[in-house]
């Protein structure tokens, strides 16, 4: 019976990661753990499911290092689950946890299309903004070399904030915004740099995705961002 039980799991294990798998844009590893019994899975219920993605792609160019979906009792209409798609029959509670790291917060800083964005509203001129976002401590920095206002001498400023869990709990702010070193740049290419952080700490996506976070916990240190949230899940996560 044992080795049924877990032929069985094994089996449903294989089946998920193939549904999820083709819902991913771009992952670099997939896991998924669940828990059952050959009857319960006749009704498509399980104890549980734990998924674990590494490298997964949450928005254009703005990667996660892992992203942990831990789901209690669940139940599953079992025909499209085999045909690759996982749809819920009852909503589902479970927990959510996400690490960002700085290089990946750092490449979005730079990519063209945010460039362009500073450029046409005339925050920087042709030539070219370098921002690095550094994790430590509790405390997001960035650090900037601006070249603007029509002049050769690129202006470099590092710019810290204290990232704090927003109200509702759906998304991170950036508080305690100060100036540490250098020429303060203009209050709009600030404001612009601002908002575009906290677009890509929102997880707001995910309400459009079916599933509905409330951030516990946030924690800032040695290069990576991690949130912790519980999660409230109407329909299964989907591209």
């Amino acid at each position: 019976m044992q080795e049924k039980a877990g032929f069985t799991e094994q089996t449903v294990n294989k089946v998920v990661e193939m549904a999820i798998a083709s819902q991913l844009q771009k992952a670099d590893g997939l896991e998924v753990r669940i828990k059952t019994d050959l009857n319960k899975l006749r009704h498509g219920q399980l104890d549980s499911l734990a998924i674990a993605i590494y490298g997964v792609l949450l928005q254009p160019n703005l990667e996660a290092e892992i992203l942990q979906l831990q789901i209690g009792r669940i139940t599953v209409k079992l025909l499209s689950a085999i045909r690759g798609k996982i749809k819920l029959i009852h909503p589902s509670e479970g927990t959510f946890r996400l690490v960002i790291n700085e290089a990946s917060f750092t490449t979005v800083l730079n990519t063209e299309s945010f460039r362009e964005t500073l450029r046409s509203r005339g925050y920087i001129d042709q030539q070219d903004a370098r921002i690095r976002c550094l994790l430590s401590d509790n405390t997001i920095t960035f650090s900037t070399e601006l070249l603007g206002n029509n002049t050769e001498v690129p202006q470099h400023f590092v710019l810290v904030a204290t990232p704090e869990i927003a109200p509702e709990g759906q998304a991170v702010l950036l508080q305690q915004v100060r100036y540490v070193e250098g020429s303060e740049p203009s209050p709009e290419f600030t404001s612009a740099l601002l908002a575009r952080m906290h677009e890509l700490l929102s997880l707001r996506d995910f309400e459009s995705k079916g599933m509905l976070l409330q951030i516990q916990q946030l924690d800032v240190s040695a290069g990576k961002l991690t949130l912790q949230a519980e999660a409230h899940i109407e329909q299964f996560p989907s591209s």
